[in-house]
């Protein structure tokens, strides 16, 4: 359960709202299992909240379903969930974190470099 848990603040702390959403689902499932009801419901319903700010509506369903809710996000779940990832050099300064991306013939690094593949 511990390691649940800290698993829930680093996720929060490395600012990953989804891995904190999906790590925060677990602790709830460790919670119900352990008895502890209403921690656990706790921990979905923030799981559950979090995935529907961010669209990811097949797992707030999944969440929903966990806290016996049906109907709602159901409903939504066969909307076109659109979603935009970022990723970020996390080994860096935090401060200013500078995406990753592709251009056609090059891949760049999060630090500026690039590598032009050899065909």
């Amino acid at each position: 359960m511990t390691s649940l848990r800290h698993a829930v603040e680093l996720w929060h702390e490395l600012g990953t709202p989804y891995e904190t959403a999906k790590a925060r689902t677990a602790l709830g499932e460790a919670l119900r299992h352990v008895g502890d009801e209403n921690a656990g419901r706790l921990e979905f319903e923030s799981a559950k909240a979090a995935f529907e700010r961010l669209g990811a509506l097949p797992d707030a369903k999944r969440v929903s379903q966990r806290l016996g809710e049906e109907q709602g996000i159901a409903a939504r779940a066969g909307e076109r969930v659109t979603r935009t990832f970022v990723f970020t050099d996390i080994g860096g300064s935090r401060a200013s974190p500078q995406p990753w991306f592709r251009s056609p013939g090059s891949y760049r690094t999060a630090r500026g470099g690039s590598h032009h593949p050899r065909h």
